[in-house]
């Protein structure tokens, strides 16, 4: 691993350290995680960034010695920084070779279908799973053969307070989809240069799904379908919070 990876790893793992601290972090359901062998995990993301989704990684890692890997926009290679996380700490950017090497290894993965479109959205809407059509998760999982493991942070839509919907922004500016358009208020100011509100921040994690292995991902009615339940037993996580 070269020097800026390290360092940036390093930086990483302390500051998420620290966030766990800071949103007295902890998991519902990790039994689900922890059963052996590969799986996707597939999580909602919160305001702006998958928050309990990082600290769970990193809990993990820390507690259980279990590696996962996160899948990112293949974006945050134009970004330094982020580019040296996908070899610091193992992020992926797609279906590639090395989602490959990390099923064949038993590892679990990590993706959130809502990626900006739930991240960016305003204040005024909270805990509602807004995926569209995006079913990719669905596809990755059959070719792969993966049991899909839902998640939900509760909390995390409280991190900071937005009064607009960054992606609106991005399409009325016509920004490019690597350069941030949220706007974000914490307590020491603007996002990303004030900590989150203090939160608590719980990761529910949800049991397996594995009623796609069988399917062909070329069958987009079947696709569809397990992608209404994946996003139905996430959606139930959030409400479960709240009942």
């Amino acid at each position: 691993m070269k020097t800026r990876a390290r360092l940036v790893r390093a930086w990483w793992v302390n500051d998420w350290r620290f966030r766990q601290r800071w949103h007295r972090y902890n998991v519902d359901g990790i039994e689900h995680i922890l059963a052996p062998g590969a799986a996707l995990i597939v999580g909602y993301h919160g305001r702006p960034s998958a928050h309990d989704l990082c600290m769970l990684q990193l809990l993990l890692l820390d507690r259980y010695d279990l590696v996962t890997h996160a899948i990112m926009h293949e974006g945050v290679r134009d970004v330094p920084v982020l580019r040296h996380l996908i070899e610091g700490f193992d992020f992926l950017t797609g279906d590639d070779d090395a989602l490959g090497t990390a099923v064949r290894a038993g590892h679990k993965i990590i993706v959130t279908p809502g990626g900006t479109r739930d991240g960016f959205r305003p204040s005024s809407v909270q805990g509602r799973v807004d995926w569209g059509e995006r079913n990719g998760f669905v596809k990755l999982a059959i070719r792969h053969r993966l049991p899909i493991i839902p998640v939900a942070g509760i909390g995390v839509d409280r991190t900071f307070w937005s009064p607009v919907d960054g992606n609106d922004v991005a399409k009325r500016w016509k920004l490019p989809p690597t350069l941030p358009s949220y706007l974000g208020v914490g307590p020491f100011g603007l996002w990303p240069f004030s900590l989150p509100f203090p939160v608590r921040i719980t990761s529910r994690v949800g049991s397996p799904i594995t009623e796609h292995l069988a399917r062909d991902p070329k069958d987009k009615a079947a696709v569809n379908l397990v992608g209404q339940r994946v996003r139905a037993a996430v959606q139930g996580l959030l409400d479960g919070a709240t009942a």
